[in-house]
């Protein structure tokens, strides 16, 4: 019997590494560029997905510069590449419909280098990753087909959880 369970655990283990690799290989990252909009598009569920980060350049001066103290800072640059690119904008459209993206979703984070969209339990999730070492972080951004449901953020180094923001439904204006 305890043979039997091991096994069976083994086999689930295994067979959930497989399903997350395999939505990794179907979702490539794309890089985020420096200055502009960067574009991310995929088919999940039947549905285009498309997504548009828009960052602008901003000058932090080098590495060889010592960088301000951390509390001194006037940006949310991490000063892991110079110039240092700062998340200006996010469109999120699902088959063309186009979904209201809170600005606190995207108003903090800098240094983004790579995006990748996945779906996790019926919710497309937008992954960017940025910074690097100890200010390395990605940010998962939740959302369905109506609007975005939660942005967690996490410190990549120690894969830990920082920041939960859960959205409800925008108010409807007349």
């Amino acid at each position: 019997m305890k043979h039997t369970l091991l096994c069976l655990v083994i086999l689930i283990f295994t067979s959930n590494l497989m399903g997350q690799s395999q939505a990794a290989a179907e979702n490539k990252a794309t890089k985020v560029a420096n200055t502009g909009e960067s574009v991310i598009e995929t088919r999940i569920a039947g549905k285009i997905i498309r997504v548009i980060v828009s960052t602008y350049s901003v000058d932090v001066g080098g590495p060889d510069q010592t960088p301000p103290p951390v509390g001194e800072r006037m940006t949310n640059c991490t000063y892991s590449r110079f110039p240092c690119n700062q998340v200006s904008n996010m469109r999120i459209s699902i088959a063309g419909k186009k979904l209201f993206v809170p600005r606190s979703v995207f108003a903090d984070r800098a240094d983004a280098g790579s995006m990748s969209l996945t779906s996790i339990s019926g919710l497309n999730v937008l992954t960017i990753v940025g910074g690097d070492a100890a200010e390395g972080y990605f940010l998962k951004v939740y959302f369905d087909a109506e609007r975005v449901k939660k942005r967690e953020l996490y410190d990549a180094e120690s894969n830990s959880l920082l920041q939960t923001t859960t959205y409800l439904h925008p108010p409807i204006l007349d």
